[in-house]
């Protein structure tokens, strides 16, 4: 049964990246992708209270798949971020891109001036804590 559900997440997970591509969100931006998920299902919840048929608990079932699958995309997000870290540190590479990206005032959304777009895929209070990460352990090295 749990290879079932994890396969109907997975299959979602394959639709939510072709429909919108990778996402990389900041954690208030995921709270409100999710809980948009989660209230359609709880509003699933409320109609098959109302109307208990077969096609009102299958409207919960796809909504429950829909909020895990926006909670597994979450936590892609955040893995791909831990990634961008080497030992605890600021990965040099992206650091260059992202000081040349603040500087020209780049949103760090998929922006023509990233070369590396897979490097600049954060918002910019994002990519300026990594900056004041690095230079907060700079000045202490």
């Amino acid at each position: 049964m749990k290879e079932k559900i994890i396969e109907k997440v997975l299959e979602e997970r394959e639709r939510q990246d072709a429909k919108w591509g990778e996402q990389n969100h900041a954690a208030p931006v995921w709270g409100m992708i999710i809980g948009e998920e989660y209230g359609e299902m709880c509003q699933a919840i409320n109609e098959f209270g109302f109307n208990p048929t077969p096609e009102a608990e299958e409207q919960i079932y796809t909504e429950a798949i829909h909020t895990m699958a926006s909670c597994m995309a979450m936590i892609e997000c955040i893995e791909r971020r831990r990634s961008t870290m080497k030992n605890g540190e600021v990965d040099m590479e992206r650091l260059v891109y992202l000081e040349k990206c603040v500087g020209d005032f780049c949103d760090h959304t998929r922006c023509s001036n990233c070369t590396i777009r897979e490097i600049c895929d954060f918002t910019e209070s994002e990519n300026l804590g990594i900056l004041r990460l690095y230079f907060k352990n700079k000045v202490r090295k």
